[in-house]
């Protein structure tokens, strides 16, 4: 054990002498042996803060390659080792991805299979949602508007900071006529997710705090009346409410091909109605639309009805 011991501190000072010389490569490779070296002795912790500290460091080198491939070996340990999920390692995991390049084809690797870590290996799980908070805001800031969507989607406590963040993607890269497009696919995804608190949060700030839209509700568009009344109808419960606003804003929903499944899912989620038909003809939202035809039934509905 002495022996182990001693070597791995002539490894170390190696290490130094090779950062302080710019060998970063070399570096790289004394990195991944140490690690190992500690995991051979069951010093996991060990190994997990030398390939953080590794790999922060070839990162703020802007060794991307180098600096990634520790990241992939530091959660490839925390799976291997079953390390168990505290927010320290959270950090760690979302302050090397802000230190990865937008053009470095691997970092899409690294945020996946640091999500499947969070959830303990089931990738059939969305991942731990201040990883996603966490993802979310770096792509944001680094302008990666339509990863930061889906990560602020699937985050903890999102719904502001979604909203600015879509209204800063929609001013930059929209068009003007597609500022209620921008926000209804959040507002239906969140419901989605069964997350109503988010899915109001995101559309009052998204329409207090865009230029472009007029102060509501009721709003001029009817896409964002749209999803003002769904969450009235979802919060109160409103089947009969949800029904007729698929069919009055039908002409908005259809502008959108993914709307349908969204609030197929949202029919399940907040109505108990069945999951949807393979074939697309026979949703059960395309079966609800088709039994309210009449004016008299659409234009009746009220925000009083809805409440």
């Amino acid at each position: 054990m002495a022996g182990q011991r001693g070597g791995v501190t002539r490894i170390l000072k190696k290490l130094e002498r090779n950062i302080e010389n710019g060998n970063y490569y070399e570096a790289h490779q004394m990195y991944k042996t140490l690690s190992f070296r500690y995991i051979s002795q069951e010093r996991a912790s060990d190994a997990i803060e030398l390939l953080y500290n590794g790999a922060s460091l070839l990162l703020s080198k802007d060794q991307q390659e180098s600096g990634l491939d520790l990241s992939l070996l530091l959660v490839n340990t925390l799976t291997n080792e079953k390390i168990a999920l505290e927010n320290c390692i959270i950090e760690k995991l979302g302050n090397l991805h802000d230190k990865m390049s937008k053009e470095n084809v691997e970092r899409l690797n690294f945020m996946q299979l640091a999500l499947i870590w969070t959830t303990g290996g089931k990738t059939d799980q969305r991942g731990d949602p201040r990883l996603h908070r966490l993802f979310a805001m770096t792509l944001w800031r680094k302008a990666i508007y339509d990863e930061a969507h889906h990560h602020f989607i699937h985050a903890s406590d999102s719904g502001r900071d979604c909203a600015h963040m879509l209204i800063e993607f929609h001013l930059k890269k929209g068009y003007r006529s597609e500022c209620d497009l921008f926000i209804a696919n959040a507002v239906l995804q969140y419901l989605c997710l069964k997350n109503e608190t988010s899915a109001m949060e995101v559309l009052k700030t998204y329409t207090t705090n865009h230029p472009s839209v007029e102060k509501g509700p009721p709003f001029v568009r009817p896409l964002l009346n749209f999803c003002w009344l769904l969450l009235l109808a979802v919060e109160n419960q409103k089947f009969l409410a949800f029904s007729v606003l698929l069919k009055k804003y039908e002409p908005s929903i259809v502008r959108d091909a993914s709307y349908k499944c969204y609030l197929d899912k949202i029919g399940q989620n907040y109505f108990n109605l069945p999951p949807p038909q393979r074939v697309p003809e026979n949703s059960f939202i395309d079966s609800i639309m088709r039994m309210f035809t009449t004016e008299d039934d659409l234009s009746t509905l009220t925000h009083d009805d809805i409440e």
